[in-house]
């Protein structure tokens, strides 16, 4: 007869399944029961510690860039590069890299309500643009809008008009709205109660007809 047959031992000092303190806490029979169930113990790490890799006790560290096993010991800018001068702007672009490469930032939302009662009132569409604007369209998304006026949008002599809540905005005579910052147009609104108002399917054209880059976000 085998003599571990009817041997029992529990894992609270389990001497053949070190280190693995995940190890079930029951009574096993030793032999191959043993042997399989620290066999599903080996599948935690048993210096429990993994490099960036992934590799249990391995040797790999992120550099400053945060690339693992990258080589860069000094220090990375917000473009992801090694020793550069590189900034993210508001458009999440780089800008002042070493390569020189920079994407014009244009950020078009809301900037404030202003109630002519509980419901009604109007509402800046506010526009911050390094490029010429040759045209825009959007669609509001939260309240009715019932007509457009005034801001940049009417001092470059654009005509703008509104229907299903879409905006729109063009110049007959080919004028554009320069770059800089301000109201793009006061919308009037109506059919609000409570919750987001937002900039939907926008639409900035450059003077080639081209869609400029923007960002948006909603007004809560």
């Amino acid at each position: 007869m085998d003599p571990y047959t009817n041997l029992s031992y529990t894992f609270d000092n389990n001497k053949f399944c070190e280190p693995y303190p995940e190890c079930p806490q029951n009574e096993i029979t030793l032999g191959e029961q043993n042997t399989s169930q620290c066999a599903d113990c080996e599948t935690d790490c048993p210096g429990g510690i993994c490099d960036c890799a992934g590799v249990c006790d391995g040797g790999a560290a992120e550099d400053a860039c945060g690339i693992c096993g990258g080589s860069c010991d000094t220090f990375c800018d917000e473009c992801g590069e090694c020793g550069g001068n590189g900034t993210i702007d508001a458009c999440g672009n780089c800008i002042s890299n070493s390569s020189g490469d920079y994407e014009p930032c244009n950020n078009i939302y809301f900037n404030n309500l202003i109630f002519e009662d509980t419901s009604t009132g109007t509402i800046d569409v506010y526009m911050l643009n390094d490029d010429i604007v040759a045209g825009f369209q959007f669609t509001v998304t939260g309240m009715q809008i019932d007509g457009a006026s005034g801001g940049s949008a009417a001092a470059a002599g654009f005509t703008v008009s509104t229907g299903n809540n879409t905006v729109v905005g063009f110049s007959l005579t080919a004028n554009t709205i320069p770059a800089g910052e301000g109201v793009l147009t006061q919308l009037n609104f109506s059919g609000y109660s409570n919750g987001s108002v937002c900039l939907k399917d926008i639409i900035l054209s450059s003077t080639s007809g081209s869609n400029l880059h923007f960002i948006t976000e909603c007004l809560e």
